[in-house]
């Protein structure tokens, strides 16, 4: 299945974030939060550098994107697929709950560990599409998904699944 079938198949639709209140309002509670490295505020941050998937109660699938960008361009295609792997696991109720179990209630062994099982299959779409290298996607991870998982650990787990050329995976299977 190709991702355009996908995305017509599990109700998945592309949205900019300045025309959805959700977003807003979490561009909104992450400005409460101390402003980032570079003296960026995070809900300013969230609004113009992040891609956001979510799964609204009756089943469609948001892709929020940055008002400038224009996702159905060529260039934007690995980090198309890298939200569409977020679509692919939340395509079910059952995968929805498993999404906000992992981010909120599986605590170890770091904070909101659970994110690093949710981008993991996906983080590897953009080293593979060589957009950062191990060490830039493990500094992402770790600065700006609030320290999910042993660094060591996030590296050696992208070196391992780059030198068995994992590219089939429950998240990733659809994906041509």
């Amino acid at each position: 299945m190709t991702a355009a079938e996908f995305c017509q198949r599990h109700q998945v639709r592309f949205e900019k974030k300045s025309t959805l209140r959700l977003m807003r309002w979490v561009a909104w509670f992450l400005s409460c939060f101390p402003k980032v490295n570079d003296g960026e505020c995070r809900g300013e941050r969230f609004m113009t550098a992040f891609w956001t998937t979510y799964r609204l109660p009756f089943g469609q699938v948001i892709i929020a994107h940055p008002d400038w960008v224009d996702p159905m361009m060529d260039r934007w295609e690995w980090l198309r697929q890298h939200e569409l792997v977020h679509a692919y696991g939340m395509r079910s109720t059952c995968g929805l709950l498993w999404h906000a179990l992992m981010l909120v209630l599986f605590p170890l062994p770091a904070f909101l560990s659970g994110r690093w099982y949710i981008e993991r299959w996906a983080m590897l779409i953009d080293i593979r599409a060589g957009k950062r290298t191990v060490a830039e996607e493990t500094e992402l991870l770790w600065r700006e998904y609030l320290w999910p998982w042993p660094r060591e650990w996030a590296a050696r787990w992208w070196q391992w699944a780059l030198e068995h050329q994992l590219s089939r995976t429950p998240w990733t299977g659809f994906l041509t």
